[in-house]
């Protein structure tokens, strides 16, 4: 039993963990923000640019969550070793300047020997944004399973406050994007910005180990029941690794269609890729929220939930190509003749009508699985941060293949339709492992939902904005990493039209 409240081994309360944890989410996504920015200026500003960037931060975040996750039982305090990750962050993450300064200063005299070289060239700008990104991501990967850690006493209490942390960690991100998109970029500079990221993760470490000191860590209620580690993953869980993995493939997959289909109705800016983002953020954090309520629903079958919440994201991700249409008009261009405010205005309004309630369910999936989890022997970290590996190799993946294989093949829709089908086909194995037969025969409904749902009609939506009033006609498309490309008849002439509003 832990000690009370007053006494010098009561663990910090709760409200000051949540904004510590809040400070340090914000600060990771200011650091992100301006990465995609810098690292845009040295790919190009490329579907796979992004995929590229977003894959190397992910592979910290999730080498961090493994790492990390396995040795947090380790530490004498979990709170110390929070403080310690998010120094080494703000450390890291300075790095930035010297090896950007040290490329730009080389880059005119190797330029000689691989600019006839692409893919040499392109290796090198991987090298170094991997060196940049890779760091500081793979400590931040640590930072949840390590606050988890020494916040969770007890195994029945990892659904409820590991989905609380997601929440709390995931609207600190939002508020870090749409700083990082709209103000601090304009106040203080983009040096300016990324110090203060820096100095706002440094000042979250040396809290968490001045409190660590204060209040040390009081022990974990142990298990009821000890299980050797043979034991510790029981069947029925590697289904929930592989929810997880199909999870981040499809989420982050959807978001990077989502922006593609964004770009060909906005203005190419930080604002609106930023607003895009934030609104997408602050989906998933609002799914985290419901999903620390649905594990608060002690007599769910969680099963049935997860199965409920598979189908519904399969449902609105299919929805959603026709939805963006139908408030674009066409993929018509968002705001056209409106001031500053009142484009934002409508920028925001349609990303909210198209992304946050998907989102939302979306991002219920994820936090919600460590409801599934709670019979894991391993302890809180060591879930929690599997958990992010898995997860986050899933999104890597999806980006990826969003990038490079879905858009140039598919299309914009046809990517959205293929991603929605993987919801369908979890659905399909987790029913096929429920042990109610009546249950398991709606198994083939599922894989048979799975299996249609790429061939629904998304033809039917152009990829491009046809002006009926100058009887535009389609001649030919291509929907590339890079951009889409159309060529369009209109009174007797051919254009051709990139990203739907730049014309030739």
């Amino acid at each position: 039993m832990s000690a009370a409240p007053g006494s010098p081994s009561a663990p910090v309360r709760l409200p000051i963990l949540v904004i510590l944890f809040f400070v340090s989410g914000f600060a990771a996504l200011v650091y992100q923000v301006l990465w995609v920015r810098e690292l845009g200026l040295l790919f190009g500003s490329t579907a796979q640019a992004a995929a590229l960037a977003i894959a190397i931060f992910f592979a910290g975040i999730a080498l961090g969550g493994w790492f990390w996750g396995r040795r947090a039982q380790r530490f004498g305090n979990s709170l110390a070793a929070f403080g310690w990750l998010e120094l080494g962050v703000g450390a890291t993450a300075l790095g930035h300047f010297v090896l950007l300064d040290a490329y730009h200063a080389v880059y005119p005299a190797l330029y000689p020997l691989l600019g006839h070289l692409p893919l040499a060239d392109l290796l090198l700008k991987i090298a170094l944004a991997t060196v940049i990104l890779l760091p500081p991501a793979f400590l931040m990967g640590g930072t949840l399973p390590v606050m988890g850690q020494y916040l969770i006493r007890h195994p029945a209490d990892l659904g409820r406050l590991g989905s609380l942390l997601y929440a709390v960690n995931t609207g600190g991100a939002a508020a870090g994007a749409l700083a990082a998109g709209f103000l601090l970029p304009v106040v203080l500079g983009f040096a300016g910005a990324y110090l203060l990221a820096i100095g706002l993760d440094v000042l979250v470490g040396i809290a968490a180990v001045a409190l660590a000191r204060w209040r040390p860590e009081p022990a974990p209620v142990p298990a009821a029941v000890s299980v050797s580690p043979s034991e510790a993953t029981p069947p029925r869980d590697r289904i929930v690794w592989l929810l997880a993995f199909v999870s981040g493939f499809a989420a982050i997959g959807v978001e990077v269609i989502w922006t593609r289909l964004f770009s060909q109705v906005l203005q190419n800016s930080v604002y609106t890729y930023s607003l895009v983002l934030v609104v997408f953020l602050c989906a998933l954090s609002l799914g985290a929220a419901l999903a620390n309520r649905l594990c608060r629903w002690s007599r769910a079958d969680t099963s049935i939930v997860m199965l409920v919440l598979l189908g519904l994201a399969g449902v609105l991700v299919v929805a959603s190509p026709w939805l963006f249409h139908l408030n674009t008009g066409g993929l018509g261009y968002v705001g056209a003749g409106k001031d500053w405010w009142r484009y934002l205005g409508s920028v925001g309004g349609v990303a909210v009508i198209v992304m946050l309630v998907p989102g939302v369910v979306l991002g219920t999936i994820l936090p919600y699985l460590l409801r599934l989890l709670e019979q894991d022997r391993r302890g809180a970290a060591a879930t929690i941060g599997n958990l992010i590996a898995v997860n986050t190799a899933g999104a890597i993946a999806g980006a990826l293949a969003a990038g490079f294989v879905l858009l140039p093949v598919f299309g914009a829709s046809g990517a959205l339709l293929i991603l929605a089908a993987c919801y369908f086909a979890a659905m399909a194995l987790v029913l096929a492992t429920r042990p109610r037969r009546r249950l398991r025969l709606l198994a083939p409904v599922a894989a048979a939902a799975a299996l249609l749902v790429p061939w629904a009609p998304a033809s039917l939506l152009s990829p491009v904005y046809l002006n009926p009033a100058h009887d535009e006609q389609l001649i030919e498309v291509r929907e590339g990493s890079h951009a889409t490309v159309a060529v369009i008849e209109r009174e007797g002439h051919r254009l051709i039209r990139v990203n739907n509003h730049y014309t030739l």
